[in-house]
């Protein structure tokens, strides 16, 4: 079999085995430097952007976007008139709007933002304290950089929406 050992490339680390002469006896290899501060702002993500249809309202995401997923839940598809809506998570400080501003929605402490001139759904904040804030993926300018994951809220899921792209579900959140 071999001896497992890890090799990094690019910062990931894959696990691997390395082939042995003999019992006890394995070969020693070296791993590439750890990167500079230099090559990790190049391994950083690119700044996603979006806005809406009108294009009054623009923004720009920074950071590694998480839990991208599909949200059936009856508040998502109210405001949104959809039957579901794909979210991506991101820091909320990685976040910022760079033209205009959208109107805040309050309902259920929760906050939706649209812009108030088309009506484009564009972030959802869980509370006025939260520290991640939820864009709509259909807003990005690339919309298709990013996959979901998962169906969220699927107890709310309205009965004709059938789902056949084998993501994992989950009855309300993910945790």
């Amino acid at each position: 079999m071999g001896t497992p050992g890890f090799y990094s490339t690019g910062g990931t680390y894959v696990l691997f085995r390395l082939p042995h002469s003999g019992a006890g006896s394995f070969r020693n290899i070296a791993l590439p430097p750890k990167p500079s501060c230099a090559e990790l702002r190049l391994m950083s993500p690119k700044p996603l952007t979006g806005g809406c249809l009108c294009g009054q309202v623009c923004y720009e995401a920074a950071g590694w976007p998480y839990n991208v997923a599909h949200c059936h839940c009856e508040d998502c598809r109210r405001a949104s008139g959809a039957p579901f809506v794909t979210w991506a998570s991101f820091k909320r400080a990685d976040f910022r709007f760079t033209r205009g501003q959208p109107r805040q929605v309050h309902w259920a402490n929760r906050i939706r933002s649209f812009c108030p001139d088309c009506g484009t759904a564009l972030t959802f904040l869980a509370s006025e304290e939260a520290e991640e804030l939820d864009v709509t993926v259909a807003s990005l300018d690339d919309s298709k950089a990013l996959q979901p994951a998962a169906h969220i809220w699927v107890e709310d899921k309205l009965p004709w929406v059938k789902l056949a792209d084998g993501l994992p579900t989950h009855p309300r959140s993910r945790t």
